[in-house]
């Protein structure tokens, strides 16, 4: 996992626990943190 990855992970994680929102697997895909 590159720094950008895990920053990009980091990001994802941190707007979903923000928000109360579970995590969506197709939202990773859109935002291409799933490789």
């Amino acid at each position: 996992m590159t720094l950008d990855e895990r920053l990009e992970a980091n990001a994802i994680l941190d707007r979903l626990t923000a928000d109360g929102e579970t995590f969506s697997r197709s939202d990773a895909t859109r935002r291409g943190w799933s490789s």
